[in-house]
């Protein structure tokens, strides 16, 4: 039992470091159609690719940007240090840009772990299994005190 709680702990540990996110350099919020272009980070990816603030993120890759989240999830899936596709619009028109992701610089850099948190067992089936092990190890100690006896 106490070996299948612990299996997610061991997973997570051995399990390798997720590779660093891919980096644009906007400030979006949620508009109709995609995602609006608030603010730019100067010098940052898309800054230098050409985006202005207003245009309004459609795609990018081969992901469709509806959300905040879909951007979160393209660039996680794109990594950084990557050339991708970025379709955006910009006055009514489609404008196609082609552009390098970066890496987030470490004063807008969140703190997120290496590895996904594993997920905890509960605290009552870690304290039953900690009894168990308790009463377990007085046996063996009990039984080891019996053949020290025997032997001498």
């Amino acid at each position: 039992m106490l070996a299948a709680n612990l299996l997610p702990f061991v997973v997570a540990a051995l399990a390798p470091p997720l590779p660093e996110p891919g980096f644009l350099g906007v400030h979006v919020r949620a508009a109709r159609g995609g995602l609006e272009v608030l603010g730019l980070v100067e010098g940052g990816p898309c800054a230098a690719a050409g985006v202005r603030v207003g245009d309004v993120l459609v795609r990018l890759g081969s992901s469709r940007l509806r959300s905040v989240a879909d951007l979160d999830r393209a660039l996680a899936a794109t990594g950084s240090s990557r050339r991708v596709g970025l379709e955006l619009r910009r006055a009514s028109r489609a404008v196609r840009l082609e552009l390098a992701t970066g890496r987030r610089p470490a004063a807008v850099r969140p703190a997120r772990p290496a590895r996904p948190p594993a997920a905890r067992p509960p605290a009552d089936d870690v304290r039953a299994e900690l009894r168990a092990l308790r009463a377990e190890l007085v046996e063996l100690r009990a039984l080891l005190t019996r053949l020290r006896r025997g032997a001498e």
